[in-house]
């Protein structure tokens, strides 16, 4: 296996680094893939109280919520998890989302050429 990767665009290097910090340099937010159950609470998300928390693609069916959470920091998870649970969240699937070395050549790449048709 290969300890760093160098990502070339039109012949230029626009990143060298391992696979592990350029995954962690541009996913953004720290994020996961939740699901849980919570009986009666329709309101949890306006009670969370993290600075900087975004859930999205939310998709509801009675009492189940899916949703991907983006946090500023990894340390908000904890708050975010004993906040729901001790409002009897029952948690079904928790998965950390990871970046691809696919996604980040995308990503490196197409910032390149947006800034390039800018000009």
């Amino acid at each position: 296996s290969c300890n760093r990767v160098v990502i070339i665009n039109e012949g230029k290097i626009v990143a060298e680094d391992s696979v592990a910090n350029l995954e962690n340099r541009t996913i953004g937010k720290p994020s996961w893939k939740i699901s849980f159950k919570l009986e009666d609470n329709k309101d949890w998300k306006d009670n969370l109280n993290i600075d900087g928390s975004e859930i999205v693609d939310l998709v509801t069916n009675e009492n189940l919520y899916d949703f991907t959470l983006k946090l500023s920091s990894k340390d908000d998870f904890d708050i975010f998890f004993t906040t729901l649970a001790l409002k009897g969240a029952i948690f079904r699937a928790i998965e950390p989302v990871k970046t691809s070395l696919e996604d980040v050549f995308m990503k490196l790449t197409s910032i390149k050429e947006e800034r390039k048709e800018e000009k």
